[in-house]
């Protein structure tokens, strides 16, 4: 039984078996991987001025035909006072000096369920995707911004806004 038992840790320990081992996990891991970018910033005073926008510049050299998704993030207290947000986004490809403008009218609450979010003790946050159709950026460098289009202005009780771009795995 003991010799049973050598022959089998020996197996483990060979490095063959560990490089077959650690092959086949970063293959399957790299199935799951979908490369992202973030922004998230912080609002001074908790009050989102509509003229402050929060901004991220992003760079697509290569894999310029890859679809993406866009989400907006918020982190608000449970003082904020309305159900839904209206944003503003800009997507500006700095190379071509185009621009587009999106609005959107963002669902945070309805009467039935309350926040839509995450709640943490009096801290709701929101991860709202942008776009039901993927977004193809062309090769070049972009500046994205979102800027809140309320009529509430400085739009007060929010705490951080975000934006965050996934790659979608095709394969």
């Amino acid at each position: 039984m003991l010799k049973l038992f050598r022959n089998s840790i020996s197996i483990f320990t060979n490095s063959y078996f560990q490089l077959f081992f650690l092959l086949i996990i970063l293959s399957l891991s790299s199935c799951l991987i979908q490369p992202q970018s973030e922004s998230i910033s912080m609002i001074t005073n908790q009050t989102w001025k509509s003229q402050d926008p929060i901004s991220i510049n992003l760079s697509f050299e290569k894999d310029s035909s890859a679809p993406y998704q866009i989400y907006f993030t918020i982190k608000h207290t449970d003082d904020f006072h309305y159900k839904n947000i209206w944003i503003r986004l800009y997507i500006e490809n700095i190379d071509l000096k185009s621009q587009d403008s999106l609005m959107y009218e963002l669902p945070l609450a309805t009467d039935q369920q309350g926040w839509l979010g995450t709640e943490f003790d009096k801290v709701i946050l929101h991860k709202i995707l942008l776009n039901v159709q993927p977004y193809y950026f062309l090769k070049g460098h972009y500046k994205i911004s979102v800027k809140q289009w309320m009529r509430e202005n400085p739009l007060e009780n929010v705490i951080s806004v975000g934006l965050l771009f996934k790659k979608i795995n095709t394969q």
